[in-house]
């Protein structure tokens, strides 16, 4: 019998999974099939797996503190802030750069 009680838990788990294959193979296939190399496969997996990362410390995070405490939203707020902080100056760089 089935724990009712994480089953959102694990169907989140199997469709993160599930679409980090999806891309795998559309990747796979754009270059072998298309032979298209618009964009590097280093550069996709790299923010993908930045973002399952992230999904993953803020799935601990909330677990560890109970979900949208006080101390789950500081942290929500600070590891996300940052990484917007991070994003918009190393996007306001490549557009200086352009002008």
């Amino acid at each position: 019998m089935v724990n009712t009680n994480i089953g959102y838990e694990i169907a989140a788990l199997t469709t993160l999974i599930s679409y980090f294959f999806l891309l795998l193979f559309h990747a796979l296939n754009v270059r072998i099939n298309l032979k298209d190399k618009t964009i590097s496969a280093k550069y996709i997996f790299s923010w993908a797996t930045l973002i399952i990362l992230l999904s993953l410390i803020q799935y601990v995070i909330s677990k560890k503190f109970g979900m949208f405490s006080i101390q789950e939203r500081l942290l929500r707020i600070l590891i996300f802030g940052s990484l917007g902080l991070f994003i918009s100056i190393k996007l306001f760089k490549k557009v200086r750069k352009l002008i």
